[in-house]
């Protein structure tokens, strides 16, 4: 099949392998409320803005349904346009740059309402994302557009390979708000440019309110979340606890808000603020980072190489004595 573009309500497109419907265009666009995107192939989607999936944003479409879809070299893998959207259970695989004037994501995300859960985001290659700066999820806002993202959970993800985990930006509109990121693994980040051998950052915050952190595993990237006082100084009421945090320069930087109960190991601490119950030199003890799916290759499951050991002291670190880190509650 060469596309879908969806204009009325409550359509189901599943089982389907959906390839290239020429320059600059998805495999799916969605411009009606309701639809289920199920269970396709969609591969070898390339230019600008073209995506496996994608919404029509001036209409706002609500309530979408993209689930355990395999999306595979798209310059963009999903466009989440509109409001209400669940994306979950999909397969992102090796985002490509097929057309070096545009930049290439795993997720985009604008609107309200949206969840994205138990997705796994990989398998970028720096030779097909050349000038690409590849995030596992971006949002931003500017004049033209009238974007925002607002009331989002991304929760349960496996993200890797990536520039930055999430590069969020309200500088414009200063619209977006409140974006939750809960039980998400971050890790290995992609080579990006000089001194950035593993990415860069899996959290950037410009501009962007009420962002919560809790119950993640940020393993071998360059830097630790970041909040960034940037024009308006509005990426406040930062909430980061119950976290770990495994080879990078520093943990965490925010501007205000509370950062706790957090475990971390190869990091540096030197001259920054710290949680008063941080725990850091202390290694967590994951079963086999070097196989984080496990022996048997789903997400989630009691092999997970990032799993804690049952000696490690992070089951118990946490606010409460629960565990830190991606597994914890």
């Amino acid at each position: 099949m060469r596309g879908f573009d969806i204009n009325q309500d409550s359509v189901w497109i599943a089982g389907l392998s959906i390839t290239n419907p020429g320059p600059n265009i998805s495999g799916i666009k969605i411009d009606g409320n309701y639809p289920k995107i199920t269970g396709n192939y969609i591969y070898n989607i390339g230019g600008n803005e073209a995506a496996g999936v994608t919404g029509y944003w001036y209409d706002r479409p609500f309530g979408a349904y993209i689930a355990s879809n395999h999306i595979f070299k798209c310059q963009y893998g999903i466009w989440t346009y509109g409001f209400n959207w669940t994306v979950e259970h999909n397969n992102i695989d090796r985002p490509c740059q097929w057309n070096s004037n545009y930049d290439s994501d795993y997720i985009e995300l604008m609107g309200e309402g949206h969840v994205f859960r138990y997705n796994y985001l990989h398998g970028g290659l720096s030779n097909e994302l050349v000038s690409a700066h590849v995030d596992s999820f971006q949002t931003y806002d500017d004049a033209n557009s009238k974007y925002w993202a607002a009331n989002i959970l991304i929760e349960h993800n496996f993200c890797s390979d990536f520039a930055e985990g999430f590069e969020g930006e309200a500088t414009f509109l200063r619209r977006s708000h409140d974006i939750v990121f809960r039980n998400n693994i971050f890790f290995n980040g992609l080579p990006f440019k000089t001194g950035y051998p593993n990415g860069v950052s899996p959290i950037i915050v410009h501009d962007i309110p009420n962002v919560v952190v809790t119950n993640n595993t940020f393993y071998n990237i360059r830097y630790g979340p970041h909040w960034d006082p940037t024009t308006w100084g509005l990426a406040t009421n930062a909430i980061i606890k119950n976290n770990i945090f495994y080879n990078q320069l520093y943990p965490y930087i925010y501007i205000n808000g509370t950062a706790d109960y957090n475990m971390g190991y190869q990091v540096q601490t030197s001259g920054y603020v710290l949680g008063p119950h941080d725990i850091y030199g202390v290694n967590p003890l994951f079963v086999n980072p070097s196989n984080p799916l496990g022996p048997d290759g789903i997400m989630w499951t009691a092999d997970d190489g990032f799993q804690l050991q049952s000696g490690s002291r992070g089951r118990t670190a946490g606010e409460n004595g629960v565990q830190v880190g991606a597994y914890g509650p």
